[in-house]
């Protein structure tokens, strides 16, 4: 069996045994209103999000790019766990997600998953050279997704898993696996050409 659809496999098995967000499923007649006040990480209103992550107050850095200060995080990230934040349509499309030094990537991807909401599937997962690629597909927050307007999305998420040195120098390490590139999922093609 090849490594990658092992990983993909224990991936799904975290994912299924952690339960990884606090999202309830909501009921049968969704809509981005009532599904979106549920979302709290990727996908979130704008609003919501705040309600949920601290952002930057030091005035050092752009407003609404940084949230929730870490001093266990490396200083190119600014020490923050969530960088580089883009809101479309006032939906939340794209961050980084920085994690300590030495994070492992079946660590990275439960973080990942985490998220998201519980009904998060893995579609792909692939690591090259210079990144990895996992693309989620979730039922909950497509539609939210597709209704960004954002050309070539499908409405899934992909994270692009990296490591970054010391001197800002970006890679790919499995072994040390330190940010985390969030953003809308664009397919297995597109994913390939992803890189930190």
């Amino acid at each position: 069996m090849k490594k990658s659809m092992l990983v993909t496999i224990a991936v799904t098995i975290a994912l299924a045994l952690s339960g990884c967000s606090s999202v309830t499923t909501p009921s049968a007649s969704r809509n981005n209103a009532s599904t979106s006040k549920n979302i709290v990480g990727f996908g979130a209103t704008l609003d919501v999000w705040k309600t949920h992550h601290v952002a930057d107050k030091s005035g050092n850095f752009i407003p609404g790019c940084c949230y929730n200060l870490d001093p266990k995080l490396k200083s190119w990230g600014g020490n923050f766990r969530y960088t580089d934040v883009v809101v479309t349509n006032g939906i939340i499309t794209e961050y980084s997600l920085n994690l300590p030094e030495n994070t492992q990537l079946k660590d990275a991807q439960i973080a990942a998953l985490a998220e998201l909401p519980k009904d998060a599937k893995v579609s792909f997962f692939f690591s090259q050279k210079e990144s990895a690629t996992l693309e989620v597909k979730s039922a909950i927050l497509k539609p939210i997704l597709l209704n960004t307007n954002i050309p070539g999305t499908n409405g899934s998420v992909d994270f692009v898993f990296c490591s970054v040195s010391n001197d800002a120098a970006f890679g790919y390490n499995a072994s040390n696996v330190n940010s985390i590139w969030v953003k809308l999922g664009l397919g297995l093609v597109a994913a390939k050409d992803a890189s930190c």
